[in-house]
């Protein structure tokens, strides 16, 4: 009986060292502030951030067609990624609503924008 005990103990030991882990990542503030269902990838703009902006802001904020600041440069959308996300985040009917065609971003979309800001803006 005393080589059974010991053996479920060793077993249990093991199991539950196995899942520790010292690379846990420290939550901040900005991170808490993400979705945290959304799948983590790398957050460049030219990877995911821009494909984001030519789906949803485009014609109107899209350099070669568009009239209005092109947020397919990076440093215009570094600058107004506040304003982008706040007005994205907004309902169809609330005054200053983008994108103007009346659908809404998907959370995945408004995620991938977030992220971007909170990883510092990776080209």
């Amino acid at each position: 009986m005393k080589k059974i005990f010991l053996f479920v103990s060793a077993v249990s030991l093991l199991l539950i060292i196995s899942n520790c882990s010292s690379k846990k990542k420290l939550t901040t503030a900005a991170n808490d502030a993400v979705a945290t269902d959304a799948p983590k990838r790398e957050m460049g703009f030219k990877a995911t951030v821009l494909s984001v902006i030519n789906a949803s802001c485009s014609p109107c904020h899209i350099y070669e067609k568009g009239k209005k600041e092109p947020y397919d440069i990076l440093v215009n959308a570094k600058n107004k990624i506040d304003e982008i996300i706040r007005r994205v985040e907004l309902l169809p009917e609330q005054r200053g609503f983008m994108p103007k065609n009346g659908t809404k971003l998907s959370t995945d979309a408004v995620a991938v924008l977030k992220q971007w800001k909170v990883d510092g803006f990776p080209e």
